[in-house]
């Protein structure tokens, strides 16, 4: 192996050099002491005949060592000899991973290549402000049950503190109200409820008839007279078409209305709020 052995050496030559020397040592020609002395001699010298003496009795392939390159711009870890020697040393210093001298510790292992983090997934983008928002479904109650009746009175005695009213009308879908205005003895208020209470009219109150109180309903009564309310008042196919709560002449009361709309039929009957009953009015086809 020949080279301009008076041209001073970069630190880039004695590197590579250490390269060789680490393939050596791994392939076994160098043992543990042999590679420390010839690795501080490389780290050391000053002139690149210095550097391919420590490097001359080590085996590497005939075909890669026919002639020496020019000096070439600094890259890591490379010799200014034949790029084939080069690539050689790589090789052999991959080997060297895996057959070590067993006269010395193993060398220090490569570093690994700094691992590259995936791309982070794009965020979602946010939904549609009004396609993609679920409705919000209000639950209808029905109020000409005694079960639908008993939720009313719930919502009515958290809305306003009390379960008191002039009178209330249950329909299928809906429910009016009329209720004293408070602090306002002379003034009474309607409201609809469909869900929620929603105000009317205010008008002057007429009447001296006390409120109702639908605490006062006996609800597990009512809710008898409500199943067999077409046959007490013989309306064949009849079905209930609204219940109102008052108090007349005195008395506190409940009226049960059915009716069928196909043939005309209809009665009533007046209940008190224990479930009792007051008066029938059955439907007669005769008037």
């Amino acid at each position: 192996m020949t080279s301009r052995r008076t041209t001073r050496a970069r630190d880039i030559d004695r590197s590579n050099t250490c390269t060789l020397l680490d393939a050596g040592y791994g392939e076994g020609q160098l043992d543990f002491e042999e590679h420390k002395s010839r690795t501080a001699a490389a780290m050391s010298a000053r002139t690149l005949g210095e550097l391919e003496s420590l490097v001359t009795d080590l085996q590497l392939p005939a075909a890669l060592t026919d002639t020496l390159p020019e000096p070439e711009p600094a890259s890591p870890r490379r010799l200014p000899l034949k790029a084939g020697i080069a690539a050689a040393a790589v090789a052999v210093a991959a080997v060297a991973l895996v057959q070590l001298n067993r006269d010395g510790p193993d060398p220090a292992p490569a570093a690994a290549a700094p691992l590259v983090p995936a791309p982070a997934a794009p965020a979602p983008a946010p939904p549609d402000a009004y396609s993609d928002v679920a409705p919000v479904v209000i639950t209808p109650i029905d109020t000409l049950t005694a079960g639908g009746i008993e939720q009313f009175r719930d919502k009515f005695r958290k809305k306003f503190g009390d379960t008191l009213v002039y009178d209330v009308n249950f329909f299928d879908d809906y429910v009016s109200i009329t209720r004293m205005m408070p602090g306002q003895p002379d003034r009474e208020q309607d409201y609809s409820f469909r869900g929620g209470f929603q105000a009317d009219t205010a008008t002057s109150h007429s009447g001296d008839e006390p409120p109702f109180d639908l605490a006062s309903v006996d609800l597990n009564a009512l809710a008898g007279h409500l199943l067999g309310a077409a046959e007490s008042l013989h309306v064949p196919g009849g079905t209930i078409s609204h219940i109102r709560m008052e108090v007349e002449d005195g008395d506190p009361q409940v009226t049960v209305f059915v009716g069928n709309d196909a043939t005309g039929a209809s009665g009533h009957m007046y209940l008190r709020p224990n479930g009792e009953i007051a008066a029938v009015y059955p439907y007669s086809p005769t008037g």
